[in-house]
């Protein structure tokens, strides 16, 4: 967190500041060159390429919505409305499946999901990546 009470996302290896969060948003996830970003009122996740600080795409997730990013995938569970969504890093809908179930892993093919003592494969509607 930097001076100003904005989150900062920082170089591993050198320290060096890597991209600052606006003022109330907050720093979610970050990877594959990509930082995820919950605004400042809590409404939208934003993706931002690492490499420009411009925003790459965003998706209305209010408050309650978990967020995570994976290899080549961002997926967010949303409790409310029991959804379970992955996207690309490039922002592109990999799958969109009414669930409550828990992702255990990722893999090229889908999501490893869990649901009591069931597990398996949701499958992405086409290849994940950008």
């Amino acid at each position: 967190m930097a001076a100003d009470g904005r989150d900062v996302l920082l170089d591993p290896d050198t320290g060096a500041e890597v991209f600052h969060a606006d003022q109330g948003e907050s720093i979610v996830d970050a990877g594959d060159g990509l930082a995820l970003v919950r605004t400042a009122d809590k409404r939208k996740i934003r993706a931002v390429d690492l490499g420009t600080g411009r925003t790459a795409w965003s998706r209305a997730a209010d408050r309650s919505v978990g967020v995570a990013l994976g290899p080549g995938v961002v997926v967010f569970t949303d409790p409310s409305t029991g959804r379970l969504t992955a996207l690309s890093t490039g922002g592109r809908v990999l799958v969109d499946a009414a669930s409550g179930a828990t992702v255990l892993g990722y893999a090229d093919n889908g999501l490893l999901i869990n649901v009591g003592r069931q597990v398996g494969l949701l499958g992405y509607q086409g290849p994940a990546g950008g």
